[in-house]
């Protein structure tokens, strides 16, 4: 659960409807972290898709939907009581207000009022996701009173090697690229600001231990929704090197 509550954190709304997220090089699924790459043809019972049919048909057929997969999480993850959270359930289904309360041995202005709330509910989700956008905006700005980096000690003032510019610069990337959980917001478009984003993540590698291929994916994954761009983009900068199949990942000069 914790690897897709990662996935969902850096995705927009709407890719969060549609469940999953396009990148650069192929898309990957919200609901598990399936990656389909850009250019490859998949087979499905018989028949050839590109990648973004392949993904969808992947949400179909083993999450049924992104609804369904969503009301299978903990009422905590959705802010909902369990009660909520049956109802909700029993809503999707189909069933009428009547249906519900007979079913539940309550009365029907009780489903009514469950309506309500839940209606209510939705309009303050959507005033404080409104909120917080602009917030973000408004750090991105430079101009936010909210500072996200300076007390959190360890976070992002542990850039070690010279890149050949100054540390106030280098926080001032990280700042705008990196979210106060430590994921990244976005890839940078700038050489500049991509080394020390990238130098950010080495960080998470420990020197000198060897890592495969699927324990690079998941370390990345927490990091950015494109963990296969990272990848690529440590080893071309040369944070990391691999060996020459590329099963096993380290650290470069560890």
């Amino acid at each position: 659960m914790q690897l897709e509550i990662a996935l969902f954190e850096n995705a927009s709304n709407e890719e969060l409807l549609r469940g999953y997220k396009e990148g650069d090089q192929g898309y990957t699924c919200l609901l598990c972290g399936q990656y389909f790459s850009k250019g490859e043809i998949y087979s499905i019972h018989g028949k050839l898709f590109d990648a973004q049919k392949a993904v969808l048909l992947h949400i179909q057929e083993v999450h049924h939907s992104v609804l369904a997969y969503l009301l299978k999480m903990s009422p905590n993850t959705m802010g909902l009581s369990e009660l909520q959270l049956e109802l909700i359930n029993l809503f999707a289904s189909g069933l009428s207000d009547k249906e519900i309360a007979n079913y539940l041995g309550v009365a029907g202005s009780t489903i009514r009022n469950h309506r309500y709330k839940l209606r209510e509910k939705e309009k303050q989700a959507k005033v404080f996701l409104t909120v917080m956008t602009l917030l973000g905006e408004k750090q991105n700005t430079g101009h936010s009173s909210w500072d996200v980096c300076s007390n959190q000690e360890g976070y992002i003032y542990t850039i070690n090697q010279n890149l050949g510019m100054p540390d106030r610069d280098k926080r001032k990337i990280l700042e705008n690229h990196i979210t106060p959980s430590g994921r990244l917001r976005s890839y940078p478009n700038t050489e500049k600001a991509r080394k020390v984003i990238l130098e950010y993540i080495t960080e998470h590698f420990s020197k000198g231990e060897k890592y495969e291929d699927v324990e690079v994916n998941r370390l990345l994954m927490n990091i950015y929704i494109d963990y296969s761009l990272l990848k690529r983009e440590l080893l071309e900068y040369g944070f990391l090197s691999r060996t020459e199949k590329g099963g096993i990942y380290w650290v470069k000069g560890a």
